[in-house]
Formats: C-alpha cells, sequence, structure tokens
C-alpha cells in the first residue's frame, strides 16, 4: 500500500485519518488498523521512525493549540463586549447626567472627556475606555501569537497538521483580527477619539494609558506581530519540543 510513498506522503495519510476519526467521532474510519500498522511497519523498514515521532509530536502541540486559540478568541470577545457596554452607557446616559441622580463614579463612567469640566484641550479620552482599549489590544495580539504558533508548528512539520473540524475556530479567530482592524460596529468609536486627538478637542499626550495613543496613531500597525514577538513564539514552540 505504502511501499513507494515518500515519509510526508505516508505521514499525511495517518494523521488526515486521525483528524477525520476525532471530528467523525469514531464514525469514519479512513484506515483499518491493518492498513495503518503496514504503513507504520513500511515506515520502520526505511528507518522513518524518528521522523515519524517527531511530526506526532508536532501533531499533538496542534491539537494543543487549537485549545488556544479557542480561548484567545473568547478573551476577544469578552473584551469588545465591554467596549460595547460602556458605549451603549455613554450614549445612554452622558447627555443626561444632569436631569439624573448619578454617582460620581458613574458620571465619571458616562464622560467622553476627563475630566468633563476641562477646557478644550486639556483633558483626555475617558480613562475607562482606554484601559478596555488596552486590554483588547491584549486579545488581539494573543490571537496573532496563536494563529503564528499553529502557522509555525505546520513549518516544521512540513505539512498541515490542523483538522477540519478545527477550521472552523481559525476562521473566528481571523474573523476577530478582521472586526478589530476594520473598526466595526461600536468599536468605531476608536475613530471619535482619533478625531478628538487631531482635532485638539483633547490633549495629545500624557494619557492614563499611554499605549492608547499608539492605537490612536495606527491601531493596524500595533496589532502586528514585531519580530521580537515572533521569536518568542518559536522559542515557546521549541521549548516544548526538547522536554
Amino acid at each position: 500500500m505504502s511501499k513507494n510513498m515518500s515519509f510526508r506522503e505516508r505521514a499525511k495519510i495517518l494523521f488526515t485519518a486521525h483528524n477525520v476519526k476525532i471530528d467523525s467521532e469514531g464514525k469514519e474510519i479512513l484506515l483499518s488498523s491493518a492498513e495503518e500498522d503496514l504503513i507504520v511497519s513500511d515506515m520502520q523498514s526505511d528507518r522513518q521512525i524518528d521522523a515519524l515521532n517527531r511530526v506526532t509530536e508536532l501533531y499533538n502541540m496542534a491539537l494543543l493549540a487549537m485549545g488556544d486559540v479557542q480561548m484567545s478568541t473568547v478573551q476577544y470577545k469578552l473584551k469588545s463586549a465591554y467596549i460595547d457596554i460602556l458605549v451603549l452607557t455613554i450614549r445612554a446616559f452622558g447627555d443626561r447626567e444632569e436631569d439624573l441622580e448619578l454617582s460620581k463614579k458613574m458620571r465619571d463612567v458616562c464622560d467622553l472627556i476627563e475630566p468633563s469640566d476641562a477646557k478644550r484641550g486639556e483633558g483626555e479620552p475617558n480613562i475607562v475606555m482606554q484601559s478596555l482599549w488596552i486590554q483588547l489590544l491584549w486579545a488581539v495580539k494573543k490571537i496573532k501569537k496563536v494563529l503564528y504558533s499553529v502557522e509555525y508548528i505546520n513549518e516544521l512539520a512540513e505539512m498541515d497538521l490542523v483538522g477540519d473540524s478545527d477550521r472552523p475556530l481559525m476562521d473566528k479567530a481571523k474573523e476577530c483580527l478582521e472586526e478589530f482592524k476594520e473598526l466595526r460596529g461600536l468599536l468605531s468609536i476608536l475613530k471619535l477619539f482619533r478625531m478628538y486627538r487631531e482635532s485638539k478637542i483633547v490633549r495629545s499626550k500624557n494619557y492614563h494609558e499611554p499605549e492608547f495613543i499608539d492605537l490612536l496613531d495606527d491601531h493596524v500597525k500595533v496589532m502586528e506581530l514585531t519580530e521580537e514577538d515572533r521569536v518568542e513564539v518559536r522559542n515557546k514552540v521549541n521549548k516544548v519540543r526538547k522536554r
């Protein structure tokens, strides 16, 4: 069956069969136990077992990475929802706070610019909003790092180890990145703060969250991984492999 196959072809068949079995919860079988044993036997004859063990290790790492993809996506959705809630709160109460008996803390949350009595060009964007945007940026960077780790694992394996059932997770993660990049929905509030800064309605520096200034300057640029980030991811993958 696999006598004339290359190592890569044999390994791809084995891992594809394993993914199909997992995806179908055992209902679909591409290889019988006898066929799988025959492929492994051929690999032993061709002294490919060490290489198979190496790719198997990477395959297991890819499976674990899928859990990180899912978790990082959930974290992004939560942070994004917090921003949505704050924007809606500001819209609902910000213009009516004089008519409501709001606590000092609530009034501060409802102000787009802090302090509320600041003169033009002296205040800064809502401090809570700044903090939430930094948390969202961290979530975005986490997604980018996890996706890069999967890419690096596949590169080391010289094949795609991601199963069909995990591809929707990858797609959801990538959709989060596009949402952030395009500032969809209520994330467009960042454009308003950017306009405030450019129009000198708020001051241009000395913000409660210094990184928020970087977001205002170019949120697309700061979401990208630096070479240092990529080295960090590769080192983590390689460290696990050496255990």
